[in-house]
């Protein structure tokens, strides 16, 4: 849970004491979960909620609360979108939106100092003395996200990770920017302001973890990783020069690739490239607004493998405008190219998105 554990670095380099519980990594009932509370003597319990999983959470919140009865406060992506009607359940006391760098440290501060009234800090959802909910409004997003604290991966037992086809252990996630200035319609990063991290920055955070926690493998999980080319390679070039040996994967588009860049990736390890490729069909690339034509998605496809490194192709079905003949022409565009790995998700239309 990439996310909390971003929160819980925030957290400790503001010097607030920190457990972290990863219910589903650990697999723990709620009676476990309740005595790892317990013994810990939490002032706040902290939660992550999505909208696909809000209600399953909503009744860990509940069943938790009966038992360790403190403040609950809440982010997460949903709660950016839903601010007023997720606050309508009882069981949440504060919500937090956008990152949570930019308001958690100033809403404990407010709250330890016992202050009833919190309409100056910007990105809280939080009750009046009158029961009412109210909303503060987003926090500005962080200007430079090199000065985050990195996730706090020593509060958790990272042996435990994986994805479905990393090769080894232990295994980590990572960011190395935030937002995507591309506007594809399914997806609810789209136009959000890209941020990225300086290579160095990034660079550091990977060879701290394989130093300090025996981290072999990594997925970078960019909305997409190489739209800055000098910047990825020279966090190529970085890791080459440091001897850090560790295999990873990104995730990117067709039309953000050069062949020189793929060179410096398969140098430092990068092992699989994840494409959204979507359809086999021109119009209903047009209508997802996927900039890239089908021709350069397969000499891209071509040049990576050429690189030496495995490609993961995406597609959706079920898009605006889809039917059975479009259907089958993406299924026979993805036994066209040459690709590792094949994923067909059905398409979800998600909050956020257009």
């Amino acid at each position: 849970s990439l996310s909390l554990l971003y929160v819980a670095g925030c957290l400790q380099d503001n010097g607030v004491e920190v457990q972290f519980i990863d219910v589903n990594a650990e697999n723990l009932s709620v009676e476990e979960t309740v005595t790892r509370l317990k013994e810990f003597g939490p002032d706040y319990i902290g939660y992550t909620i999505t909208t696909y999983l809000f209600y399953q959470t909503l009744s860990w919140v509940r069943e938790l609360k009966a038992h360790v009865d403190v403040p609950t406060i809440v982010g997460g992506v949903h709660m950016g979108m839903y601010p007023i009607e997720s606050m309508s359940h009882d069981c949440l006391d504060y919500g937090v939106t956008g990152e949570a760098e930019s308001t958690l440290p100033f809403l404990l501060q407010a709250l330890m100092k016992g202050e009833r009234d919190l309409r100056g800090i910007k990105g809280v959802v939080w009750r009046n003395d009158a029961g009412e909910v109210i909303y503060n409004g987003d926090a500005p997003v962080l200007a430079n996200i090199s000065d985050c604290s990195w996730p706090a991966r020593e509060l958790q037992d990272n042996s435990l990770y994986y994805s479905f086809i990393s090769k080894y252990k232990n295994f980590s996630c990572l960011m190395t920017s935030r937002g995507c200035p591309y506007r594809c319609i399914f997806c609810e990063q789209g136009g959000l302001k890209f941020r990225p991290r300086t290579p160095k920055d990034v660079v550091d955070e990977i060879e701290l973890s394989y130093k300090e926690f025996g981290i072999r493998e990594f997925d970078f999980f960019d909305s997409a990783f190489t739209i800055q080319k000098p910047r990825v390679i020279e966090i190529c070039k970085e890791l080459v020069r440091r001897k850090i040996e560790v295999v990873w994967a990104a995730r990117t588009r067709v039309d953000c690739i050069s062949t020189e860049m793929l060179e410096w990736m398969a140098r430092a390890g990068c092992s699989r490239i994840y494409y959204g490729l979507e359809s086999g069909n021109r119009q209903i690339l047009k209508t997802l607004l996927k900039a890239a034509d089908l021709e350069q998605a397969k000499q891209t496809i071509s040049d990576t493998k050429a690189a030496g490194i495995d490609v993961f192709g995406y597609f959706m079905v079920g898009n605006p405008g889809e039917n059975e003949s479009t259907v089958r022409q993406t299924i026979r565009y993805a036994l066209d190219l040459d690709l590792d790995y094949a994923q067909f998700s059905k398409v979800t239309p998600m909050p956020g998105t257009q």
